[in-house]
């Protein structure tokens, strides 16, 4: 094998070039870092005290409330109702959750048809997965389906299906995606290489972080609202809200 011949060259440390190009490599790799390694979710406010635990139904007050809910907003990929509707909902489900299934067959669906259905509310969905492995799928696979403009058509199916005792798990998941018509090609390499698997966790890390413990939880405008909950509690705190 041929050789290259010896030259003499100065240490490394003693190059002209060596700082420089090493500093500029060293802040491409920062940035490159920092891109792909952004979350799907940013970080929520610091130090805000969002949803105090307390009886279901009372106002913890404007302040931190506020601003937290200004964030979730922002932060929500799939509501249901009017943009400009004055009163915003923000629920935190666990599609395996059967007191999620509850609100969604119950209140969920009062809410929808007297109060979205007149542009006066508008619904937030926010992933809290709690009950393992098949209740992170369910949520990729929801946002799998989103990704063809179905979010909550899926979202009523797979409640309406776990609800009827079907088991809620990849390849019911997947079923239910071909009887909606959707490219299961397309959704099931979605599903399968866990497009949203961050996104998802992420999610659930930040509703932990603002003391949720159980699903279904709620911020309604900057209220707060734990646990199922009958419809005339939701109808109470609208028409308050509606009212200021």
């Amino acid at each position: 094998m041929r050789t290259k011949p010896q030259t003499h060259r100065a240490p490394f440390y003693q190059r002209t070039w060596f700082i420089p190009v090493t500093a500029l490599a060293a802040f491409l790799l920062g940035l490159l870092s920092g891109y792909f390694g952004r979350p799907l979710v940013s970080p929520g406010p610091a130090g805000i005290d969002v949803v105090a635990p307390g009886t279901p139904g009372v106002d913890p007050g404007p302040g931190g409330n506020q601003e937290v809910m200004s964030y979730l907003i922002q932060e929500t990929r799939h509501f249901k109702g009017d943009a400009s509707a004055p009163v915003v909902i923000i629920e935190f489900s666990d599609f395996k959750s059967p007191d999620c299934s509850t609100f969604s067959a119950g209140a969920g669906r009062q809410i929808r048809e007297t109060y979205i259905a007149q542009g006066q509310v508008r619904l937030g969905y926010w992933h809290y997965v709690s009950l393992g492995p098949e209740s992170q799928t369910a949520a990729e696979a929801s946002e799998c389906a989103a990704d063809q403009g179905a979010f909550w058509e899926y979202h009523d199916l797979i409640f309406a299906l776990g609800a009827q005792g079907v088991p809620i798990n990849i390849d019911s998941l997947k079923l239910i995606a071909s009887e909606m018509g959707l490219d299961r090609g397309t959704f099931d390499a979605c599903l399968d290489r866990g497009k949203y698997t961050d996104l998802v966790q992420q999610q659930t890390a930040l509703a932990q972080q603002l003391g949720i413990a159980n699903t279904p939880a709620f911020m309604i405008n900057a209220q707060a609202m734990l646990g199922v909950q009958p419809f005339e509690s939701f109808q109470q705190v609208i028409e308050t809200q509606l009212a200021r």
